[in-house]
């Protein structure tokens, strides 16, 4: 919905937009707050946090209780993979209170909790979640290999399901949002599928790293 090139050259001459003007002050915010901190993970951490405040407010604007599903599960697993990071680098309490997301299903008062505890597959903090078997599958690799490729594709798997959801809807948003995810996961396939053979890797591997589809 937007020209970047109109977007950048505005950032670049500090001229306000007025065609972008909500995402022109998100960019903004996150320049002042990289050129005070000289983090370049600061941009980040502001960005995905205004990313899905819009997003919620969205959701809430639509009532659909399939987008609701869809942004709480994201959550919850974008908020277990970055503490499972965090851990790994040692952070402290200030900073994972910095980047876990608010909205999800987990509180992140029970985040804090977990910092200095162990995090394994049948750990209480995602154990109620309807989703809690494919947190587990992909914790349970992860700890294993040190990777969080599998909990990213358990996490896309887990998704897709939800998504499947629509299919006994005729007509509404749920469908057009269930053709967008459903391309999303095509293309995600297709890049694993041609990095895998320019780099030689055997079918096997790829197989491992395909997600579901939504058909």
């Amino acid at each position: 919905n937007i020209r970047i090139k109109t977007l950048r050259e505005d950032l670049e001459k500090d001229n306000r937009s007025t065609s972008y003007e909500e995402l022109y002050l998100i960019c903004r915010k996150a320049i002042d707050i990289y050129e005070e901190t000289k983090d370049p993970q600061d941009i980040d951490i502001y960005i995905d946090k205004k990313y899905f405040e819009n997003l919620n407010e969205l959701v809430e604007k639509s009532g659909i209780d399939l987008f609701k599903k869809y942004l709480l599960a994201l959550i919850d697993f974008t908020n277990i993979k970055t503490i499972l990071r965090l851990k790994k680098q040692g952070k402290d309490l200030n900073f994972l209170k910095k980047v876990i997301i608010d909205g999800g299903n987990i509180s992140k008062k029970d985040y804090q909790g977990y910092l200095n505890k162990n995090i394994d597959s049948a750990s209480p903090l995602f154990r109620s979640l309807d989703s809690a078997k494919y947190i587990a599958r992909g914790i349970e690799e992860y700890e294993k290999t040190d990777s969080l490729s599998k909990f990213e594709l358990e996490m896309d798997n887990y998704l897709t399901e939800l998504v499947k959801e629509s299919k006994k809807i005729t007509y509404g948003p749920e469908v057009v949002f269930a053709y967008g995810y459903a391309k999303e996961i095509e293309i995600k396939n297709l890049r694993i599928i041609l990095i895998s053979k320019l780099n030689d890797l055997s079918p096997d591997f790829i197989r491992e790293r395909l997600r579901e589809t939504y058909v």
